[in-house]
């Protein structure tokens, strides 16, 4: 590779005034923000989506459930049972 660039941009670097170089470093620091803000945004996406997938499948266990009492499959005592055991996470 040609070394040619390099030193050129290491000497344009070394011209830089004290004002020039803040500005850079502000640059950087932005540009740092808007990529560590990206990856946060999907992370948080993916997490969203992975608690709405779980409260659906809890909403179709707990109306299976309801259909189950309704149609005289379970009684009143496992029914209760049931629903506690399905809710006791979110208690916590």
């Amino acid at each position: 590779m040609n070394n040619t660039y390099i030193n050129f941009i290491t000497g344009k670097f070394g011209i830089l005034k004290t004002y020039e170089y803040l500005f850079l470093v502000f640059i950087c620091v932005l540009l740092l923000s808007i990529l560590v803000s990206f990856f946060v945004s999907i992370k948080s996406i993916n997490s969203k989506n992975i608690e709405k997938n779980k409260l659906i499948k809890k909403e179709k266990l707990l109306i299976k459930l309801k259909n189950s009492y309704k149609n005289g499959q379970i009684n009143a005592k496992e029914y209760k049972e049931r629903i506690f055991n399905l809710t006791k996470d979110e208690n916590l």
